[in-house]
């Protein structure tokens, strides 16, 4: 299995009010194909800009970020556009859903961006959503619109996978079939990193990395991963 996320030396500073502001102190990370990695820490830690670096969504002030072999930190805007249609899928908390399209009209849309995307109706499928294909965001339950955003993620087919906070809104059963569908996920060609602020949900990856004050502070390997109707809640 290959490293499909680099980090080395990594950091963002902000400036504000006439300061600079660490929001990621320099970090050197590695993900393997295959990796289910659960960042944890509280609000204000790093996690969400650790996540838009790598996705490309912000631009790291030093250091390299190196995703499938491509070094995200040398791109050029145009380029970067064309990377984030490819090589990474992110699924947020709100699934920001277009409401006047359809489930399978949302996927359609990513996959007429992105060029020789996977089939938007298999994919519905695979997140159990065959059958809802053409229910609008409105007539869906909190749970299926969240697996409309996953299937809107996956229908580019990309090797890394971001998730921040995707179970947040959910009750305890539903958030229990996400991460069903995200273990399910998880092979030698894709990885996943999911941000959470819950300790219980990172026993079922394969990989912890706790956050605190910018910095990785612990990075633990989970060698038996637990079923996610094994949480205790």
């Amino acid at each position: 299995m290959s490293d499909l996320i680099e980090l080395e030396q990594a950091s963002r500073v902000y400036p504000m009010g006439g300061h600079e502001v660490p929001a990621l102190r320099p970090t050197d990370l590695s993900v393997r194909g295959g990796e289910f990695v659960m960042v944890l820490g509280p609000s204000g830690s790093g996690k969400t800009t650790l996540l838009n670096l790598i996705a490309g969504i912000d631009t790291p002030t030093s250091g390299v970020v190196r995703v499938a072999g491509v070094e995200v930190s040398s791109l050029d805007r145009k380029r970067l556009v064309d990377y984030r249609r490819r090589s990474v899928g992110v699924v947020f908390q709100f699934h920001n859903l277009i409401p006047n399209l359809t489930a399978l009209e949302n996927v359609e849309l990513v996959a007429e961006l992105v060029g020789g995307a996977r089939s938007c109706q298999e994919v519905l499928s695979e997140v159990g959503l065959g059958e809802r294909r053409n229910h609008f965001p409105h007539e869906l339950s909190g749970g299926e619109q969240q697996r409309v955003a996953i299937a809107r993620a996956l229908v580019k087919d990309p090797p890394v996978l971001l998730l921040d906070e995707p179970t947040g809104n959910l009750d305890t059963a539903t958030a229990v079939r996400v991460l069903r569908l995200l273990r399910d996920l998880q092979n030698e060609q894709r990885c996943l990193l999911m941000v959470t602020h819950n300790a219980a949900l990172t026993k079922v990856g394969t990989r912890v990395l706790v956050m605190k004050d910018g910095q990785i502070c612990s990075d633990t390997p989970i060698p038996r991963p637990l079923e996610p109707e094994q949480i205790e809640w």
